[in-house]
Parts: structure tokens; C-alpha cells; sequence
């Protein structure tokens, strides 16, 4: 799971299509992603949008402070919670 987490904040996209099949669609088809999501969501690590320049509008996330989540800095509590939610929810 944090491996996923990772990956999705390494990504070069800004934002992760939920519902298209574009290049980043691997984080979406992994069956950890909608725990993944929810939890970087439940601290506000998340943007959720629905987007599209014509036609119909899919849904995308962005993973906000992306370098803070990447750092892990134990001195920076709110990413300490993160990750003790991510550790939690992979036992």
C-alpha cells in the first residue's frame, strides 16, 4: 500500500484520471487504490475534481503536499498521522 501511495506521489501528473484509460490509469486499476485514496483523503492530502474540455467530464485527484508525504519527516505531524494511518490500514 504505501508503495501505491508513493508511485501516485512520484507521478509526473498533476492530476490521477479515476475513470479514462490514459497512462495513469495504473493507480486506479491497483485494488488498494480506493483505500489508498481515502486515506490521503481523510488527512486533506486529496483534490478531487471533475474535469473535461468537451464532452463527458471525468473524475480526477490530486494528491496535495506531495513533497511533505514523500519527506516523511517525523517532526511534521500531520504526515506522521498519514503514515501511521497507512501502516495501520496495511496490517
Amino acid at each position: 500500500m504505501l508503495r501505491l501511495v508513493e508511485r501516485a506521489c512520484r507521478s509526473s501528473s498533476f492530476w490521477i484520471p479515476e475513470d479514462s484509460e490514459e497512462k495513469f490509469d495504473r493507480f486506479v486499476k491497483d485494488e488498494l487504490w480506493p483505500e489508498v485514496r481515502d486515506l490521503p483523503r481523510s488527512h486533506d492530502f486529496i483534490r478531487e475534481a471533475r474535469l473535461g474540455a468537451s464532452g463527458r467530464k471525468s473524475r480526477f485527484v490530486h494528491i496535495k503536499r506531495t513533497d511533505r508525504i514523500l519527506a516523511a519527516d517525523p517532526a511534521d505531524e500531520e504526515v506522521a498521522r498519514f503514515y501511521e494511518a497507512v501502516a495501520n490500514a496495511a496490517r
